[in-house]
């Protein structure tokens, strides 16, 4: 792609000259202790509300990396709904001239959000085109009303991974309503996040951080400095700070907007809760595996407060528990496993809670921890208690193949670096192709490498590493086989060292 200017088109000097301080202000703060961090007092701004995830689901924490979905307002539904159908001259007496036009111009946005919840971006991109348009016919180049249509042009070329084309949209839309609605009206939030997440996307992160600075400023005038809604930019301005690896600002970002919770909510309130599993994720994703324990832990402890300690509410929590042992794969590791225990005894005391995919998930995921500490028993017997679990839903006439017909990778997951072959990125990588047995065990043997753009002595670090990885066995008949010829793909930037990779599984051969 052609580089894109670096150049911020938007004069962000006035501005930050008022907009409140931000992320800046807590540059002199200091590390607090471990078991503390996450409750210890801290001056509040302000992010986003997310629901409280459901019994047996993992917390839906994954910081926000694109802007909200595009949904025709009310006004625009009802005009939507009540023009549909009818016919030119019809429209034209409620609309007059322009009737067919805001007809074309509904239908458009309908087929635009459409393309976009199926994740069909180059077909959402030429919705997007449509609409904005019949927009402009309609109304005039300029109309404050274009803007919602420039912006889903620029959120559909930035899910498309054109940043530097979404760039110009969304600075289109935040000049329009600077110089037509003032600096600070409040429509300049979604396109000024979108602003900055082409920044981020073009790795421009000081642009990034100025523009999400100056659209949290935006919130703060029109709801108050303590509104949840400004969460989102707050995860987004600290996910700039961590691509500069200025790890205490993003930290204090990620604190802040818990006691945004906590300041809206109540210390022990249920609602409080996604602030705490978005947090706990952040210390996962930088590596805290103990603070991001201690707050899950701080999670359990409101939830069995108000539930007792055998609520199916404390699954999400159970569950990242699990996930951050299993992540660092520590002397403390078995603590991991009990917590897997924990999760399949309260889907077994509370059945009608949990889907038949959350329960036959439980059976598996607890044959995966064995896996790891060698129970090659244990671990068959609930490979086959998972398996069993499925035969008793042919009712439903679900396909459930997909968990048992195929290896899965146990560990080391996404850092070990596997990618089917033919679909790995090679470009300026260096790339392993290794052909293998996947043992009933899980264990790989009779490793071979049958193909690599590197030679020398990494081959052998290369086997020795590999032979570390743990997978979950085929099922067949409730029994667990092997399977031969297995491939995978392992691929690392040639400024890493080995052991570092990206994606998932591989293939048989």
């Amino acid at each position: 792609m052609t580089p894109v200017s670096t150049r911020h088109s938007l004069s962000f000097s006035l501005l930050l000259a008022v907009v409140l301080s931000g992320a800046a202000a807590f540059a002199g703060a200091q590390t607090l202790p471990e078991t503390e961090a996450a409750f210890a007092p801290i001056d509040a701004q302000a992010g986003a509300e997310t629901s409280e995830p459901s019994p047996g689901e993992s917390p839906d924490v994954t910081p926000s990396q694109g802007i909200m979905e595009a949904e025709l307002d009310d006004e625009e539904q009802a005009i939507f709904e009540d023009l549909t159908g009818k016919d030119a001259a019809e429209a034209e007496s409620l609309f007059g001239e322009i009737g067919d036009l805001r007809v074309d111009r509904y239908e458009a946005r309908q087929v635009f959000i459409n393309y976009m919840r199926s994740e069909e971006y180059p077909q959402a991109i030429e919705a997007a085109v449509t609409g904005l348009d019949l927009a402009r016919a309609e109304l005039g180049d300029g109309h404050l009303e274009t803007v919602p249509y420039i912006n889903d042009l620029g959120n559909a070329l930035l899910r498309n991974g054109q940043p530097g084309e979404a760039r110009i949209q969304f600075e289109k839309s935040v000049n329009l309503l600077r110089e037509k609605a003032g600096i600070f009206n409040t429509e300049l939030v979604e396109p000024l996040i979108g602003l900055g997440l082409a920044f981020q996307d073009m790795s421009e992160h000081d642009q990034a951080i100025d523009t999400f600075n100056y659209a949290q400023h935006v919130t703060h005038r029109d709801q108050g400095v303590y509104n949840l809604d400004q969460i989102r930019i707050i995860e987004a301005t600290a996910s700039s700070f961590a691509a500069q690896e200025q790890w205490l600002q993003a930290e204090n970002l990620h604190l802040l907007a818990y006691k945004l919770y906590k300041r809206n909510y109540g210390v022990d309130s249920e609602d409080a809760l996604p602030g705490l599993y978005r947090l706990a994720r952040w210390y996962q994703q930088v590596q805290d595996y103990r603070q991001a324990r201690v707050v899950y832990r701080k999670a359990m402890d409101s939830i069995a407060e108000i539930h007792g300690d055998r609520s199916p509410k404390l699954i999400p929590p159970l569950k990242g528990i699990a996930g951050a042992y299993l992540e660092e794969n520590g002397p403390d590791a078995i603590k991991g496993l009990r917590a897997s225990e924990d999760i399949l005894d309260i889907m077994n005391d509370n059945p009608q809670e949990f889907s038949m995919e959350q329960r036959i998930l439980a059976h598996l995921e607890m044959g995966d921890w064995f896996v790891q500490f060698n129970r090659s028993d244990d671990a068959w017997g609930q490979y086959r208690a998972g398996w069993e679990l499925a035969q008793t839903d042919a009712e439903s006439g679900r396909d459930w193949s997909q968990y048992f017909d195929r290896p899965h990778l146990i560990y080391p997951g996404a850092r070990l670096g596997l990618e089917v072959i033919g679909y790995g990125r090679v470009g300026d990588e260096v790339y392993y192709d290794f052909q293998f047995t996947i043992a009933r065990s899980g264990r790989p043997e009779d490793i071979e490498i049958i193909g690599t753009n590197l030679h020398g002595q990494t081959r052998s670090v290369a086997l020795q590493a590999f032979r570390f990885a743990r997978f979950r066995p085929r099922i067949v008949d409730g029994a667990t086989v092997a399977t031969p010829g297995y491939k995978v793909r392992r691929v690392y930037p040639t400024d890493a060292p080995p052991g570092y990779g990206t994606a998932d599984v591989g293939q048989r051969g």
